[in-house]
């Protein structure tokens, strides 16, 4: 008997066909998984970056509120906490040693031998140097004798001369420290109380920069933030340098310091703006192969900008104490300055034999730092 079989099996047009569409299918939904990742790769980084630069500014505004800030000598329980002597002081003696600690004390710093301060014999002086944890020297020695385990203290006006950045030379209130073609670093110098633990430091933030080729063509700068902490004490000498720098920030294309003063007539800065400007590590989407122009070039990773304005709990003070007519009593807390000006700033030429402040300004002002005239002392 003859069976008559009706089923039939795919052309093979068919089976092209049908694979050809399941192709295409593929491709578009690869194409959009592709296009996903890289988008959730390029938002990922974008993140990565911003929060990268917020660690930053975080560090940078902790420490530059302290800015000119001096360590408290004068707090209520002092004569518990405070530094002691640990022997009798005889009248010219020149060395000072304590029973625990000097924490606060550094060189050129007034102090108050013998508390309260209006006490029969109390005496004020100013140290010479730090020379061990427990040991202080004296410019001039004690017109006094001194009993053993008396109190010293010296009072916490903010240091005028916090941020070592110079005054506008132009009549604004701020002064913007920008990057420039000539590639010199951008920098800002501040010392103060930094950490809060009785110590004067300087910091110093340096942007490291230099000018990105890319196919030939040059798209913007790129760099890094570096930074560096140098305790003010006795093994700063007059042949010292600043502590080695470390890098904060990679990846970095704009960094920018712009120091606020109140008024024109008062050239102590209150506040600081800091700008700071990063790329991401992820690639922007069809940016990646072909020639460069410089639009292109400067667009290739999403950059990420992050600004914040910083209060400076020392030299704003100062600049308030300024404002009010205390200036006097801020100069009182720093060397005298010998110069025929009364209103001079520093460095002052009677400076010279201070080694932590010779030591900060010389750096500052290029032997070892390299940065412009426009941005020394004034």
């Amino acid at each position: 008997m003859k069976i008559n079989n009706k089923t039939k099996g795919f052309s093979l047009f068919e089976l092209v066909l049908v694979l050809g569409i399941l192709l295409i299918v593929l491709g578009i939904v690869f194409s959009g998984f592709t296009s996903g990742l890289r988008t959730f790769r390029q938002e990922r980084a974008k993140a990565d970056r911003d929060a990268d630069l917020k660690r930053a500014l975080e560090l940078m505004s902790i420490e530059l509120g302290q800015a000119g800030v001096t360590p408290n000598l004068l707090n209520e329980d002092i004569h518990t906490t405070g530094p002691k002597t640990n022997s009798a002081l005889s009248s010219g003696a020149t060395t000072i040693n304590f029973v625990n600690h000097n924490t606060g004390l550094y060189p050129r710093r007034p102090i108050i031998l013998e508390l309260p301060e209006n006490a029969t014999n109390s005496e004020n002086l100013i140290v010479n140097n730090v020379t061990s944890a427990t040991q202080i020297t004296l410019v001039t020695g004690t017109t006094k004798a001194h009993a053993n385990n008396v109190s010293i203290g010296s009072p916490s006006f903010p240091n005028m001369f916090g941020i070592l950045n110079p005054s506008p030379t132009t009549a604004a209130l701020t002064k913007t420290i920008i990057p420039q073609t000539s590639l010199t670093p951008v920098r800002i110098g501040f010392f103060g109380d930094i950490l809060g633990n009785g110590s004067l430091f300087y910091v110093e933030y340096t942007y490291e920069y230099q000018v990105r080729v890319l196919g030939g063509v040059s798209s913007g700068f790129i760099g890094r933030l570096r930074r560096s902490i140098t305790l003010i004490d006795s093994s700063l000498t007059t042949t010292s340098t600043k502590n080695t720098a470390t890098t904060i920030l990679q990846n970095v294309t704009d960094v920018r310091f712009t120091l606020v003063y109140p008024s024109l007539a008062i050239q102590v800065p209150h506040a600081v703006r800091i700008e700071i400007e990063g790329e991401t590590s992820a690639p922007i989407s069809g940016m990646r192969g072909g020639s460069y122009d410089a639009t292109r070039a400067s667009r290739l990773f999403n950059r990420i900008r992050a600004r914040t304005e910083v209060y400076l709990r020392g030299t704003g003070s100062a600049a308030n104490i300024i404002a009010a007519g205390g200036e006097p009593l801020l100069r009182a807390m720093m060397p005298t300055c010998n110069t025929a000006s009364a209103i001079a700033l520093p460095p002052c030429p009677s400076w010279t034999g201070v080694p932590w402040w010779e030591v900060i300004r010389n750096n500052f002002a290029g032997k070892n730092f390299n940065n412009t005239t426009t941005e020394n002392l004034p």
